[in-house]
């Protein structure tokens, strides 16, 4: 199983309440996987921080925040 943090931001992401996660990165990303045998689950960043920041000290926020702390394994919107 891959984990991907990613969020709303189209037309490369898109995520409509009720239906599958879609657009261009995420085709690519399923199509990738599909090659590897793998299956994607596809979250937001746990805070709501889109893409995030690392700051000095070592904390994160966001998609880098889920990256650096093993909470995902791939991050992307474009």
């Amino acid at each position: 199983m891959l984990r991907a943090t990613t969020f709303h931001y189209p037309p490369f992401v898109f995520r409509n309440p009720g239906a599958p996660w879609s657009g261009v990165e995420v085709n690519i990303l399923d199509i990738i996987a599909q090659s590897l045998g793998l299956t994607v689950t596809y979250e937001p960043p746990k805070d709501g921080k889109l893409w995030g920041f690392v700051f000095p000290n070592g904390s994160a926020v966001g998609l880098k925040a889920d990256l650096l702390f093993g909470r995902s394994d791939i991050g992307f919107a474009s």
